[in-house]
Protein backbone atom coordinates (compact mmCIF):
# COMPACT_ATOMS: atom_id res chain seq x y z
CA UNK A 1 0.00 0.00 0.00
CA UNK A 2 1.50 3.39 -1.13
CA UNK A 3 1.76 5.93 2.06
CA UNK A 4 2.31 9.54 1.74
CA UNK A 5 5.03 11.27 4.13
CA UNK A 6 6.50 14.09 4.76
CA UNK A 7 8.60 12.47 7.11
CA UNK A 8 12.39 11.43 6.04
CA UNK A 9 13.68 8.92 8.87
CA UNK A 10 11.07 6.25 7.58
CA UNK A 11 12.37 2.73 8.77
CA UNK A 12 12.63 0.09 6.65
CA UNK A 13 11.74 -2.44 8.33
CA UNK A 14 10.54 -1.46 12.01
CA UNK A 15 8.79 -3.17 14.98
CA UNK A 16 5.24 -0.88 15.63
CA UNK A 17 4.11 -3.11 18.58
CA UNK A 18 6.48 -5.58 20.20
CA UNK A 19 3.23 -6.90 22.58
CA UNK A 20 1.67 -8.03 19.71
CA UNK A 21 5.04 -8.68 17.77
CA UNK A 22 3.76 -6.43 14.73
CA UNK A 23 6.33 -5.18 12.26
CA UNK A 24 6.30 -3.15 9.24
CA UNK A 25 8.21 -3.11 6.18
CA UNK A 26 9.02 -0.72 3.38
CA UNK A 27 10.47 0.31 0.25
CA UNK A 28 10.69 2.13 -2.88
CA UNK A 29 10.96 4.87 -0.26
CA UNK A 30 11.12 8.89 -1.68
CA UNK A 31 10.95 11.92 -0.28
CA UNK A 32 6.90 11.77 -0.06
CA UNK A 33 5.77 8.10 -0.12
CA UNK A 34 6.62 4.72 0.29
CA UNK A 35 5.16 0.81 0.04
CA UNK A 36 4.18 -0.72 3.01
CA UNK A 37 2.83 -3.91 4.06
CA UNK A 38 2.65 -5.01 7.80
CA UNK A 39 3.32 -8.38 9.26
CA UNK A 40 2.20 -10.08 12.33
CA UNK A 41 5.38 -11.34 13.40
CA UNK A 42 8.70 -10.41 12.32
CA UNK A 43 8.86 -11.23 8.52
CA UNK A 44 11.81 -13.80 7.65
CA UNK A 45 14.45 -12.93 4.46
CA UNK A 46 12.39 -14.75 2.50
CA UNK A 47 9.09 -13.53 3.08
CA UNK A 48 10.73 -9.64 2.48
CA UNK A 49 12.36 -10.53 -0.47
CA UNK A 50 9.34 -12.24 -1.86
CA UNK A 51 7.04 -9.29 -1.00
CA UNK A 52 9.32 -6.81 -2.75
CA UNK A 53 10.30 -8.60 -5.53
CA UNK A 54 6.36 -9.72 -6.59
CA UNK A 55 5.89 -5.66 -5.87
CA UNK A 56 8.49 -4.80 -8.19
CA UNK A 57 7.23 -7.40 -10.61
CA UNK A 58 3.38 -6.36 -10.53
CA UNK A 59 4.78 -2.98 -11.60
CA UNK A 60 6.92 -4.36 -14.51
CA UNK A 61 3.76 -6.35 -15.62
CA UNK A 62 1.22 -3.43 -15.23
CA UNK A 63 3.62 -0.82 -17.10
CA UNK A 64 4.03 -3.25 -19.79
CA UNK A 65 0.21 -3.92 -19.98
CA UNK A 66 -1.16 -1.01 -19.48
CA UNK A 67 2.20 1.71 -20.45
CA UNK A 68 2.38 1.47 -24.31
CA UNK A 69 1.37 4.07 -26.77
CA UNK A 70 1.71 3.97 -30.25
CA UNK A 71 1.17 6.34 -32.98
CA UNK A 72 -1.00 8.01 -29.81
CA UNK A 73 -2.88 5.58 -29.49
CA UNK A 74 -3.11 3.91 -25.66
CA UNK A 75 -2.67 0.02 -26.50
CA UNK A 76 -4.02 -3.02 -23.85
CA UNK A 77 -1.02 -5.19 -24.16
CA UNK A 78 -2.44 -8.32 -21.92
CA UNK A 79 -0.34 -11.16 -22.57
CA UNK A 80 -3.49 -12.34 -25.36
CA UNK A 81 -3.31 -9.10 -27.22
CA UNK A 82 0.27 -10.02 -27.51
CA UNK A 83 0.06 -13.04 -28.83
CA UNK A 84 -2.71 -12.30 -31.22
CA UNK A 85 -0.33 -9.05 -32.55
CA UNK A 86 2.36 -11.24 -32.61
CA UNK A 87 0.72 -13.56 -35.31
CA UNK A 88 -0.63 -11.32 -37.16
CA UNK A 89 3.02 -9.73 -38.14
CA UNK A 90 3.91 -12.25 -40.84
CA UNK A 91 0.39 -12.10 -42.32
CA UNK A 92 0.18 -11.93 -46.34
CA UNK A 93 -3.29 -10.25 -45.67
CA UNK A 94 -3.16 -6.18 -45.56
CA UNK A 95 -4.52 -4.21 -45.42
CA UNK A 96 -5.24 -5.68 -42.21
CA UNK A 97 -7.53 -4.13 -39.60
CA UNK A 98 -7.15 -4.68 -36.14
CA UNK A 99 -8.75 -3.47 -32.85
CA UNK A 100 -6.24 -1.45 -30.96
CA UNK A 101 -7.00 0.49 -28.21
CA UNK A 102 -8.55 -0.29 -25.00
CA UNK A 103 -11.66 -1.60 -23.67
CA UNK A 104 -13.18 1.55 -23.23
CA UNK A 105 -11.68 3.34 -26.09
CA UNK A 106 -11.20 0.92 -29.07
CA UNK A 107 -9.56 1.64 -32.04
CA UNK A 108 -9.64 0.23 -35.79
CA UNK A 109 -6.48 0.75 -37.43
CA UNK A 110 -5.63 -0.43 -40.89
CA UNK A 111 -2.25 -1.67 -41.64
CA UNK A 112 -1.76 -1.08 -45.33
CA UNK A 113 1.44 -3.21 -45.73
CA UNK A 114 3.50 -5.79 -44.03
CA UNK A 115 6.43 -3.13 -43.22
CA UNK A 116 3.78 -1.02 -40.89
CA UNK A 117 2.41 -4.10 -39.57
CA UNK A 118 6.10 -5.64 -38.59
CA UNK A 119 6.72 -2.01 -37.12
CA UNK A 120 4.15 -1.86 -35.11
CA UNK A 121 4.86 -5.70 -33.50
CA UNK A 122 8.76 -4.22 -32.97
CA UNK A 123 7.73 -1.49 -30.91
CA UNK A 124 5.26 -3.74 -28.99
CA UNK A 125 8.71 -5.78 -28.43
CA UNK A 126 11.03 -2.51 -27.95
CA UNK A 127 8.30 -1.50 -25.23
CA UNK A 128 7.96 -4.62 -23.26
CA UNK A 129 12.23 -5.41 -23.42
CA UNK A 130 12.46 -1.57 -21.76
CA UNK A 131 10.02 -2.64 -19.55
CA UNK A 132 11.88 -5.51 -18.35
CA UNK A 133 15.13 -3.91 -18.33
CA UNK A 134 13.89 -0.79 -16.41
CA UNK A 135 12.42 -3.62 -13.65
CA UNK A 136 15.52 -6.20 -13.87
CA UNK A 137 17.56 -2.88 -12.88
CA UNK A 138 15.34 -1.45 -10.20
CA UNK A 139 15.07 -4.91 -8.59
CA UNK A 140 19.07 -5.23 -8.95
CA UNK A 141 19.92 -1.94 -7.01
CA UNK A 142 18.20 -2.98 -4.41
CA UNK A 143 20.15 -2.94 -1.05
CA UNK A 144 18.65 -5.83 1.23
CA UNK A 145 21.47 -5.18 3.87
CA UNK A 146 19.17 -2.68 5.03
CA UNK A 147 16.15 -5.02 6.14
CA UNK A 148 18.02 -7.30 8.37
Amino acid sequence: MRVRSSNNNIKSLECIDSRRNIWRLRWDISEDSFEEVEFRHKPTEDEIRNTITNWYNSQIEDKIINGFVWKGIKIYLSRDNQMNYSLFSNSELTPLTLKLGTEEEPVYHTFNSRLELENFRKSISSHIRSCLQEGWNKKKSIDWSIYK
